[in-house]
């Protein structure tokens, strides 16, 4: 039998005696529950990571394609490794060197779109977050998904004419200026946490809000492959931009937003701006300490790092050697591995968050991500490839956990502010994974491959660390109040 305390949240959190606690609760009274029109926010952003990571397959795939073309003579990428030429690990091959330098070019471009991408979403991410707790949160919603639907329509017709790579770059700053995919999803988790209340159902809303996410990433694994094998690069961009129209018209004219006259935050911008930070330099309430913000950032900061690693670098290294994959078997892979992580694991959490304790959950999932990297860093077979997203299942249960605990420790009307920090952080360790991950793969491709997998799994481990040290400390803190309360 349980211990009756494990049954209540980690962190219970509002400030109670805030005044400003209970004028947001009743400005909230008449939207106190995800329902009815308010659940297309899931499958808008389902719409959006799906053309999020399709792009990415598409465009990654396409760079590898385009420098093989430039550097070995109009040769495809896949003619190198479909047609009659084997997947040979002979260093001295004159194949081999092509290949290696194919993949230094192409990590090399990719890092650079990530910068492209990630450096103006820096500032966007906090500016919409913030203002979207005055003005709303759809508004900014669809400034951001009309930027992703410029970038894919600028990327068909760059495609078309086969632009330099270069071209790509001014392409992908449009929607970086835009907020791009951390802006979506922290306006997301915003919206959710405006129609639910401080309980379950607004750890059951992240939950779903993730769910979609994941589904986003599986459909885009399963189609990109058949789509680039069977009508190429550009009408495969062409599908995704048709998706982005769909979208925006959803988001405008079916989503109903949650921030009105009754319920925005009132005063200036920069005020609303500075809001942001406040949870990490004072206490907000007799709960809500700074310190547990600072460590949840810290936690949300390695967790980035391990699950976006995952994503730089793992196209490149199963188009390299000894895999050789081709555009069908990436794409079955990333959908198993999504599916595996996002869906399923994710899905199975819920239901074993009824008997299992958050703590021992993100435990759980810290374990899984690492064994699942340690695997990839050693694999020598499709074999061991695809058992990675087996042993990797629980791995991103720590995310959705993690912004429930930080969610519930903060005032309604302070929701947008809290996840629009967040979002900022995540589009910094967007480009600083990305960076550190490509620069590591760029410098053992030709030795040890796998080293940015070990990498990564460090960075679970430090995860589970830091949970551990943020669950004793808050339990010793919460026994402290009981005693002086």
């Amino acid at each position: 039998m349980r211990d009756e305390r494990e049954k209540t949240p980690l962190l219970t959190t509002l400030d109670l005696d805030s005044l400003k606690f209970y004028k947001a609760n009743i400005a909230l009274e008449n939207v106190t529950s995800f329902t009815g029109r308010y659940f297309l926010m899931a499958p808008c952003i389902l719409v959006h990571f799906f053309s999020y990571v399709f792009y990415n397959l598409v465009t990654t795939q396409y760079l590898y394609d385009f420098f093989a073309r430039k550097l070995i003579q109009n040769v495809t990428a896949m003619e190198i490794n479909l047609n009659g030429s084997p997947c040979t690990i002979i260093e001295d091959s004159v194949l081999y060197q092509q290949r290696t330098l194919i993949q230094k070019e192409t990590t090399k471009a990719s890092l650079t779109f990530v910068i492209a991408g990630c450096a103006p979403a820096l500032f966007m991410d906090v500016i919409f977050g913030v203002l979207s707790d005055r003005y709303g949160r759809k508004l900014f919603v669809i400034i951001s998904l009309i930027g992703t639907f410029v970038k894919t329509t600028m990327t068909m017709v760059g495609m078309h004419y086969k632009l330099n790579a270069s071209y790509f770059i001014v392409f992908i700053a449009v929607e970086g200026f835009a907020g791009g995919w951390c802006a979506v999803i922290s306006l997301g988790f915003a919206f959710v946490s405006d129609v639910t209340s401080v309980d379950k159902s607004r750890t059951n809303s992240i939950f779903l809000i993730e769910i979609s996410v994941g589904l986003g990433l599986v459909l885009a694994g399963v189609t990109s492959g058949y789509l680039i094998d069977g009508v190429g690069f550009v009408y495969a961009m062409m599908v995704l931009t048709v998706l982005n129209v769909l979208n925006i018209f959803i988001m405008l004219f079916c989503l109903p937003d949650t921030v009105n006259e009754t319920n925005c935050v009132k005063g200036s911008s920069l005020r609303l701006l500075r809001s942001s930070f406040t949870f990490y330099t004072r206490d907000t309430s007799a709960t809500a300490k700074r310190w547990k913000y600072i460590v949840c950032m810290f936690i949300f900061i390695f967790f980035n790092f391990s699950a976006l690693s995952r994503q730089t670098v793992d196209q490149l290294y199963q188009l390299n050697v000894p895999f050789c994959w081709d555009a069908i078997k990436i794409g079955w892979y990333s959908s198993l591995s999504d599916v595996s992580r996002n869906v399923i694991g994710l899905a199975v959490i819920r239901v074993l968050q009824h008997y299992i304790s958050d703590e021992l959950l993100v435990i759980v999932s810290a374990v899984s991500g690492c064994t699942a990297y340690l695997v990839e860093a050693f694999a020598v077979s499709d074999v061991m490839m695809f058992f990675v997203p087996v042993v990797g299942v629980f791995s991103m249960v720590t995310g959705p956990i993690l912004r429930s605990i930080m969610s519930r420790m903060t005032p309604p009307d302070r929701q947008g502010a809290l996840f629009a920090g967040l979002a900022m952080v995540q589009t910094l360790c967007t480009i600083l994974v990305d960076v550190l991950t490509k620069t590591v793969y760029l410098a053992t491709v030709e030795t040890a491959r796998g080293s940015v997998f070990l990498l990564s799994a460090g960075f679970c481990a430090l995860v589970l660390l830091f949970f551990v040290i943020f669950s004793l400390a808050s339990r010793k803190s919460e026994k402290e109040m009981a005693l002086n309360g």
